[in-house]
C-alpha cells in the first residue's frame, strides 16, 4: 500500500515537473519572438519598444504562423507628411494591439488598433508647412493655440482638433490679438486669410500607413492623442509610417 502510495506521488511530482517544464519552454519561446518583433520595430525607427506576447499556449500559435495577441509600447515613432513638409515627424508614447500577427517581418496584423501622441513640435512642423506660415502651436486649456505675430503683438488662433472622413483636420474656435479677442473679419487682410481659408478646416498632412483610419483625436498636455485602426498592416509601416 505505501509502495502504491509512493509512486503514485511520484507520478504526479513528475508531471507537475513536465508540465513546468513545457509552460517555461512555451514562455521563453514567446520571449525570444517578442524580442525578435521590438528589435523589428526598432530597425523601423521607433525607440523604446516593449512588446508582449499573449495567449497560451504559444508554440501551437507559432506553428500556425499567426500570433493571436500582441500588445506594445515605443517611446518614440515615426509618421510621414504628406506634400513636402519635412519628413518624418515625430510621435511619442506609442501604444499598440495587434491581432493575427504574422510570425516574421514585417510582422503583418491582421488587425491592429494604436494610439500616439502627436506632440506640439511635430505639429506646428505639419501645420506651418500645411500653411506656408511661420507658425508656433501649443497647447492650453484642453485646446490648440496657433501663434503668429503682426505689428509686434501676438496673434493667437484657438483651434479645435477633429477627424474628418479619417484626417485630422481642425476649426477655428477664437482668435486673439495681444489680449483682445477678435473676429476674424477684424484683422488685417493677410492675417484673416490665413485664419479663415488656411488654418479653419485645415487637414493636417499625416500621411498614415494604407489600411490605417485615424479614429478619434483629443488634446492632451503634450499635443493630441490620437487613435487609430486598420486592417492587414505591417507593425513596421506603423511604427515608421
Amino acid at each position: 500500500m505505501r509502495r502504491s502510495v509512493r509512486r503514485t506521488v511520484g507520478w504526479l511530482v513528475g508531471v507537475v515537473v513536465v508540465l513546468a517544464l513545457l509552460v517555461a519552454v512555451d514562455r521563453a519561446a514567446a520571449w525570444v519572438v517578442a524580442g525578435r518583433v521590438a528589435d523589428g520595430l526598432e530597425d523601423d525607427g521607433a525607440t523604446d519598444v516593449g512588446v508582449h506576447v499573449g495567449g497560451f499556449p504559444f508554440l501551437t500559435q507559432l506553428a500556425r504562423g499567426e500570433l493571436e495577441d500582441v500588445t506594445g509600447t515605443a517611446g518614440t515613432a515615426a509618421v510621414a507628411a504628406t506634400g513636402d513638409a519635412p519628413a518624418p515627424v515625430t510621435l511619442d508614447d506609442l501604444r499598440f494591439a495587434a491581432q493575427d500577427l504574422g510570425t516574421r517581418d514585417p510582422w503583418r496584423a491582421g488587425h491592429v488598433t494604436a494610439s500616439a501622441v502627436l506632440p506640439a513640435s511635430s505639429l506646428t512642423t505639419l501645420v506651418s508647412d500645411a500653411t506656408g506660415a511661420d507658425l508656433q502651436v501649443a497647447t492650453a486649456d484642453g485646446a490648440l493655440e496657433v501663434t503668429t505675430s503682426t505689428f509686434g503683438l501676438d496673434v493667437v488662433v484657438s483651434v479645435a482638433p477633429r477627424v474628418d472622413d479619417g484626417h485630422l483636420a481642425v476649426g477655428v474656435s477664437s482668435v486673439r490679438v495681444g489680449p483682445l479677442e477678435v473676429s476674424p473679419d477684424q484683422l488685417p487682410d493677410a492675417l484673416a486669410g490665413l485664419v479663415t481659408d488656411r488654418l479653419d478646416g485645415l487637414r493636417v498632412p499625416l500621411d498614415l500607413p494604407d489600411g490605417v483610419r485615424l479614429e478619434r483625436v483629443a488634446v492632451r498636455d503634450d499635443g493630441v492623442r490620437v487613435v487609430l485602426s486598420g486592417e492587414d498592416v505591417a507593425l513596421g509601416e506603423l511604427a515608421a509610417s
